[in-house]
């Protein structure tokens, strides 16, 4: 049941949902499509931290992951980002604002992100932000060892100086010399000669010291190279039209529900049969639904609703009174019957129209019914019935001996007769408590099958509940759409209160939708005039006892299954009664 109220809930809620949908994908499509695409290019690049001569180790490799983590950072550093500004002409402070480097989880991989409305630019610059810290970084570790190079070279040079000019002498001692002996002079130049070995020795020592710190400097260099240089993208990242329009109208549809949801957790008027069980545990009746101002006629008063006498009793409304007529019937089964109060537990429910067309139906079974006009604050049977209001109820109060038949008027139906409101008395509650009520309500039964009693609102007066202690039963109407479940369960205490018998409850003014769960006590489809073996409706009347008179003239009161209903209409001044 509760999967049920939901559906109905969503389907009445439909346009709204869908509303809201539509609304909402559309602005945020009109938005974002209005925008400037955005591409993105992305580069890679790899780093390798440099290894010891016996391999890598465990330690190795996290200080390789954190090493490429401080790289993504030096990437967005001043000094690579004027670089890459000063060879592709976009000023460094927008570089800051168009480049992202992320390192890739578990990897020594780096991405550079460039984000621009022109997808070459966008590439461009990030292929040129690699190459340019890759240089950084290599030209940054080649300092660290320049010193030491220089050195060595600067020794090489010495050394290769000095044996030049002892391989020289050695020359010089090789050929006869003037005044110099032989034997000296070989001597001599051998001892040259030993000084060339040993400076040459020296030599290659120094070059081989060379060579390592060269291979050394190598193997210790961390190298950072592009593994996937950016090529310009085709489709833009930003914005996502089509993704974006989604989000959108699933936001509009979201919202909406939320919209629907606050109102129905704050709506706690009473709209259908099971709410009313809910609330305060008593059966419907039968629901009325609101009907317009069709069927309205010139009075000696104004303009009131007429009888439908002269009009279609097979009317969709009037099969929803005559339901409450068989519903009203079944809940009496077996108790006191002869009277009734019909009430409402605030003004504008339409209780007084209610009494009007549930006391017709009731005279159209044949049963002889007496409608009372209790109400002696503000009458309403009058009107509808188009009767004088100079004598009534009220005025047998004052009668030493109360003649019910001097004051009942008569209706297009024989069998219905109106007992008017009267004089509208200064205490009208004092009235209908009093001793003298109980005698009228005995004449009224000697003289009737069914007597109904349409009396104000429960609350706010204590007339009704005054009435209702000495009648058999009570009919309470109510407002669908209108009346609260609070006032509900209010209304309930005070008959309560008063003892009185709640038969039913009728849902008046409901407006029937499709799946909205409601009571369908009535069809649009007109079933009068179909059955089953397909044979034409019989032709319309048109004796004397038809429906179309002529203007001016009364319908025929001895067609009781033509009375079906009141009809109410807007300008109506009494219609919230």
């Amino acid at each position: 049941m509760e999967l049920r109220r939901y559906a109905a809930i969503i389907w009445r809620w439909s346009w709204l949902l869908v509303l809201g949908t539509v609304l909402a994908a559309t602005a945020a499509y009109l938005v974002f499509s209005r925008k400037t695409p955005v591409y993105e290019a992305r580069s890679t690049i790899l780093v390798n931290q440099a290894q010891a001569a016996t391999g890598p180790s465990y330690q190795d490799v996290l200080a390789n992951q954190q090493i490429s983590k401080t790289y993504a950072q030096l990437i967005l550093s001043g000094p690579v980002l004027a670089q890459v500004g000063q060879n592709t002409g976009v000023a460094p402070a927008e570089l800051g604002q168009l480049v992202s480097a992320r390192v890739r989880r578990d990897t020594n991989l780096i991405d550079i992100t460039v984000r621009n409305t022109s997808p070459e630019l966008a590439a461009r610059i990030a292929n040129e932000t690699a190459t340019v810290f890759s240089n950084q970084i290599r030209q940054a570790q080649l300092g660290q060892q320049t010193n030491a190079e220089e050195d060595l070279e600067k020794q090489i040079a010495a050394v290769q100086k000095s044996i030049d000019e002892k391989s020289a002498a050695v020359s010089r001692l090789a050929t006869p010399q003037l005044g110099v002996p032989d034997d000296q002079r070989r001597q001599q130049q051998q001892q040259v000669q030993v000084e060339v070995d040993a400076l040459r020795q020296n030599q290659a020592t120094l070059q081989r010291r060379l060579q390592d710190l060269r291979v050394e400097l190598a193997r210790s260099i961390n190298s950072v190279t592009l593994a996937d240089p950016a090529t310009p993208p085709v489709e833009p990242v930003s914005p996502r039209v089509t993704l974006n329009t989604i989000l959108g109208a699933l936001l509009g549809l979201a919202l909406a529900g939320g919209i629907i949801a606050v109102i129905e957790y704050l709506d706690d008027t009473v709209k259908s049969a099971d709410e009313v069980n809910r609330a305060v545990g008593a059966s419907t009746l039968g629901a009325i639904s609101a009907f317009g101002g069709r069927g309205t006629r010139r009075g000696r008063r104004g303009i009131v609703p007429r009888l439908l006498t002269n009009m279609d009793g097979r009317s969709t409304i009037a099969e929803a009174y005559r339901m409450v007529r068989t519903n009203l019937e079944f809940s009496r089964s077996g108790r006191p019957n002869k009277t009734m109060l019909v009430t409402s537990a605030l003004p504008g429910e339409g209780k007084s129209t209610t009494t009007a067309n549930l006391a017709l139906v009731l005279a159209q079974t044949g049963q002889r019914v007496i409608l009372v006009d209790a109400d002696m604050r503000r009458p309403t049977q009058h009107r509808l019935f188009d009767l004088p209001n100079t004598a009534g109820l009220s005025t047998l109060f004052v009668m030493d001996d109360p003649a019910i038949d001097g004051f009942l008027r008569m209706t297009p139906l024989d069998n219905l007769l109106v007992l008017p409101s009267g004089p509208l008395p200064p205490n009208p509650a004092e009235l209908l408590s009093s001793a003298r009520m109980e005698h009228i309500l005995g004449l009224l039964r000697e003289h009737a099958d069914i007597v109904l009693f349409d009396s104000p609102p429960l609350l706010g007066v204590a007339d009704s509940s005054a009435l209702a202690a000495k009648l058999d039963g009570v009919v309470l109407v109510i407002d669908s759409g209108r009346t609260r479940k609070a006032v509900l369960t209010h209304a309930v205490e005070v008959l309560g209160r008063a003892q009185a018998t709640l038969w039913g409850v009728v849902l008046n003014k409901l407006k029937a939708r499709r799946g909205d769960g409601s009571y369908y006590y009535y069809y649009s489809y007109r079933y009068y005039g179909h059955d089953d073996s397909g044979s034409a409706p019989p032709p319309a009347a048109t004796g004397p006892d038809s429906k179309r008179t002529r203007r001016g003239q009364r319908p025929d009161a001895s067609l009781p299954t033509r009375a079906a209903s009141l009809i109410d209409r807007p300008d109506y001044p009494e219609r919230q009664r």
